[in-house]
């Protein structure tokens, strides 16, 4: 019966319900920040190498502190609440001492004072690549309760909190995606560990018959780890929104940086960036960039509608200069939507090429790219081409059609691929950037671009 006691006293210490116990991870050996106000600043260096630090103060809402963050969380479960006097840690705790209790046979006679205090030390560590690690430290807890047995019940128990919480970072962002809660920014681990524990009693019986009662029980509390759960701050939440007010950073700074016509090289950019973060004494710097910039307009490109009766009838063509600008990884042929925007040839798998690509084209080498339009009317296309950094685009021609598609099939005997395929399937696999194209994959063996 005593054995059972002790066990119920150390599992008795979590702040909050304890789903289960976790393995202890490996000390980082980076030195944490410590009283780390976790300031965040935004920074961008263009591909000029020009370097634009603090961009975070030009926003209208700029993002609280990691400490803010950590503190008001803190300070809202440590509060008392004012229907009952008592704080959500210590309600939680209570509750969850009284059913372990239960659960070995004793009763809880009363529950004498439980002491956490509202403020902690948050310390910071970037510990690997892309990787922060945060430590929100909370010393000079303590809880006592009676135990309804034995002549004297009363238990007292001290200890430290640690809440520890790691971050991972993407190494890259791009403002035209949509947010998430784990895009760039995504929640590896959050759990409360639990040091220097003093576990006592002044029941005589107890320590007579079980001396080291009391060292066991601080050694278990200080190996327990739990998962944070509803203890602490909402992560979840504070994560998706810091998302997007960096895809928000993102947007601004590719308007504030690549308005079209302050320079030749950024008419065109997207709004991806490169992005790192490094951990300083007062802040959490995400660093975006851009080593590039986006590709000139295509060169040479003439449109053309293929001949009726020909496995391309009713398709569009653009045919261009075999040597495109130097920094182009893609060519797509767009179409005009009839009220200013300009969309893809939907289903269509040779409106796009990536450079290396090209010479199966035609016998001269020359991209070739076609598409059906979903009408036989006259059309306005045009060829852009795309990099990692951006678009550009050739001026547009209105071509008509030679007519509807085949209803089905195309000559007997035509290819899976090439010019005499139908629909026609280009003979290679090909990769582009991240964002405005998607992967499209030939049904024969790829050529490497």
């Amino acid at each position: 019966m005593l054995r059972s006691y002790r066990i119920g006293l150390a599992t008795l210490a979590a702040c909050a319900v304890i789903t289960g116990a976790l393995p202890v991870s490996a000390a980082s050996a980076d030195p944490f920040q410590d009283q780390w106000a976790g300031n965040i600043q935004l920074n961008y260096t263009g591909p000029d190498g020009i370097q634009h630090p603090g961009l975070q103060r030009f926003s209208q809402n700029p993002p609280a502190s990691l400490g803010t963050i950590f503190s008001t969380a803190w300070a809202s479960v440590t509060a008392a609440d004012p229907r009952t006097g008592v704080s959500p840690i210590c309600s939680n705790l209570q509750t969850e001492v009284s059913q372990q209790l239960t659960a070995l046979g004793y009763g809880m006679a009363s529950w004498n004072s439980c002491s956490i205090p509202a403020t902690g030390d948050l310390q910071a560590a970037l510990t690997a690549p892309g990787q922060v690690e945060l430590h929100f430290l909370v010393p000079g807890n303590s809880i006592a309760f009676d135990v309804a047995a034995f002549s004297d019940p009363t238990v007292d128990a001290s200890f430290n909190l640690e809440i520890d919480v790691t971050l991972a970072v993407d190494a890259t962002i791009d403002g035209a995606d949509q947010y998430t809660t784990a895009t760039p920014v995504s929640l590896v681990s959050a759990v409360v560990r639990f040091s220097s524990a003093d576990v006592s009693s002044s029941n005589i019986l107890l320590n007579t018959e079980d001396p080291s009662f009391a060292t066991k029980a601080d050694q278990t509390l200080d190996q327990l780890v739990v998962p944070l759960g509803s203890m602490g701050p909402n992560l979840d939440a504070e994560v998706m929104t810091a998302n997007q007010q960096l895809h928000t950073a993102a947007q601004q700074i590719s308007a504030a940086a690549f308005l079209p016509g302050t320079a030749a090289d950024t008419q065109g950019a997207n709004e991806f960036f490169e992005l790192a973060i490094t951990v300083d004494p007062d802040n959490l710097n995400f660093n975006l960039s851009r080593a590039g910039v986006p590709p000139a307009a295509p060169i040479g490109c003439t449109y053309s509608a293929p001949p009726s009766n020909s496995p391309l009838q009713g398709n569009v063509s653009a045919i261009c200069a075999a040597q495109q600008p130097a920094g182009v990884t893609a060519l797509t042929l767009q179409m005009s939507d009839g009220n200013g925007g300009w969309m893809a040839f939907i289903g269509d798998a040779d409106d796009t090429l990536t450079a290396g690509s090209w010479a199966v084209q035609t016998a001269s080498g020359q991209p070739q790219l076609d598409g059906v339009p979903p009408t036989d009317s006259p059309v306005e296309i045009r060829v852009c081409s795309f990099n990692e950094w951006g678009s550009n685009c050739a001026a547009p021609a209105t071509v008509t059609p030679s007519g509807p598609p085949p209803a089905s099939g195309g000559p007997v005997g035509s290819p899976l691929c090439g010019p005499d395929s139908h629909p026609y399937q280009p003979c290679y696999t090909f990769e582009i950037g991240p964002t405005e194209i998607p992967t499209v994959q030939s049904p024969l063996s790829p050529l490497s671009p």
